[in-house]
């Protein structure tokens, strides 16, 4: 069974549903065969304007996703890991943590909504997937 990290970008095309994208987030996250892991960095990037500005749907959904995904815990390792995957790549800061705590959380895919042409393709601890191209191959 994939175990696969969302970003937030895939996260919020699922809930908001405003783009051609939503359908291929959506189906990534009903498809039985898939679990997921998430970390703090993931949590941080997504619940707190949905629940400062009070966007109760929204922090449900997001709960709901933190709630079934395996929780990775932050260590010296990741850190050390991001480190090296944004020095090496040119990642932007979030980015690397979050290819960090995917590939330190066991992930065989990281799923982003940005395009391939994004810094995050550059990553090199795992395999980075975008939903704008066809799945199961590897982009960038």
């Amino acid at each position: 069974m994939p175990l696969t990290f969302l970003d937030a970008g895939v996260l919020f095309e699922a809930f908001r549903g405003r783009s051609p994208l939503a359908t291929r987030a959506l189906s990534v996250l009903d498809d039985p065969s898939r679990s997921f892991v998430s970390s703090v960095f993931l949590e941080l990037e997504t619940l707190p304007k949905a629940v400062h500005f009070g966007f109760k749907d929204e922090e449900a959904f997001l709960r709901r996703y933190f709630a079934t995904a395996r929780r990775v815990e932050v260590t010296a390792e990741m850190l050390v890991l991001a480190q090296k995957q944004a020095c090496d790549g040119g990642l932007g800061a979030m980015d690397a943590l979050h290819v960090a705590a995917a590939a330190t959380g066991g992930a065989t895919d990281l799923i982003t909504a940005e395009k391939p042409t994004g810094s995050i393709f550059r990553a090199t601890a795992v395999r980075v997937i975008s939903l704008h191209s066809p799945f199961g191959m590897q982009s960038g």
